[in-house]
This record gives structure tokens, sequence and C-alpha cells, in this order.
């Protein structure tokens, strides 16, 4: 009998220490993936504060540019104002600056003792506004006028910016995160605005101004 029941405590205690070993084993699985799933929140975040300021900075950089074509516009009409042209040229010297804390410039043929954050090729989306900041110099060009230069400068700005940014692909994953949140087919929210037809082509502004019929229904 006692044989027996050191056997009993001989495989209660096995059994004991498997469990033991099942319980540690599931609890490295769920701090893994705890710790996989907190990664992935921090990568996303950090991405989603980046694009935030990333896309906080463009859009004063697009503020500069436009402002700078308007005051061009009034200086070839003879208004010129030189103090006004210098703050154009301030804030876009300002914008590329600050612009290089998200783009650095490109690996290539740099003078060792160039500083480090001007060595190499400065990068395209930071060109057109460093070409602005030229054409508010007066250095020359080849485009009929200071702000058709600067009008150009600033949609070639807007545009490489935006590829950056994809807005397109980021409203068709919102459209979907829309459309997958509602409760119901009855209630599906329309995100036509958000992931339109291709084949719907816009109108354009110029017709909605020869119309001449009131937009507001």
């Amino acid at each position: 009998m006692q044989s027996v029941f050191v056997t009993d405590v001989k495989t209660f205690a096995d059994l004991a220490a498997i469990l033991a070993a099942i319980v540690a084993l599931a609890s490295c699985v769920v701090a893994v993936h705890y710790s996989h799933e907190t990664k992935l929140d921090s990568d996303f975040a950090t991405a989603m504060n980046w694009r935030r300021d990333f896309r906080e900075w463009a859009s004063l950089t697009i503020v500069a540019l436009v402002e700078a074509k308007e005051g061009c516009s009034w200086a070839a009409a003879g208004e010129k104002d030189n103090q006004a042209l210098a703050t154009f040229r301030t804030r876009l010297w300002i914008q590329t600056e600050q612009g290089r804390l998200f783009l650095p410039n490109q690996p290539g043929k740099a003078d060792v003792g160039e500083i480090l954050a001007y060595r190499g090729y400065r990068h395209a989306v930071l060109d057109p506004v460093v070409a602005a900041h030229y054409v508010l110099r007066g250095r020359q060009h080849a485009f009929a006028s200071a702000p058709d230069a600067l009008e150009h400068l600033q949609k070639l700005f807007v545009s490489r910016v935006q590829a950056i940014l994809d807005p397109a692909h980021v409203n068709a994953q919102v459209a979907r995160m829309i459309r997958d949140s509602a409760r119901s087919k009855v209630d599906q929210t329309n995100t036509a605005g958000l992931d339109p037809d291709l084949s719907d082509i816009p109108s354009g502004a110029r017709a909605l101004l020869a119309s001449g019929k009131s937009i507001v229904e």
C-alpha cells in the first residue's frame, strides 16, 4: 500500500510539474503576443504622429508659396513692397530648413567637410521651395514671369507632398472602415465622396461658373 501511495504521489508531482510547465509556456506566449501588439500600436502611433506633423509643415509651406506668388503679382502690377518680399523669402527659407527635419538629404557626392544635414543631395520635395526663394531674389528663370514660376513651383511641391501622403489610398481605407462600421446594410453610409467612382468625371470649376445655377438646391 505504501508503494502504491508513493507512486501516486510521484505521478501527481509529475502531473503538477507538467501543468506548471504548460502554464509557464502559455504565459510566455501571451506575453510575446501582447508585446508584439504593443509594438504594433507604438509603431502605428509613431507613423500617425509623423504624418500629422509632416502634413502640418507641408500646409504651412503651401501657405508661404501662395503668399509669395500673390506678393509677386502685386509687384508686377506696380505695387512692389520690398519689405513684404523679404518676409516671403524669410518664410520660405524657414520652411526649407524645417523640412530638412522630415526629409534629410539623400546620400551622394559631398564634401567631407560639409555640415551633416547638408551633405549629399537635397530631397526633391524641398527643391521647389528653394527654387521659389531664388525667384524672389530675382534669379533668372525660363518662365514668362515670377508669378508664373511660383505657381508652377507651388503645384510641383503639392504634387510631391501628395505622393508621400497618398491621400487617395488613405481615403479608400477610411471609406472601407466607415462601411465596415455600419450596423446593417440598410444603414450603410454613402462614402462616394471619399472613394469616388473613377468613371464619374467631375464637371470642373469653369463648368460650375458657366451653369448660372445655384449650387445649393
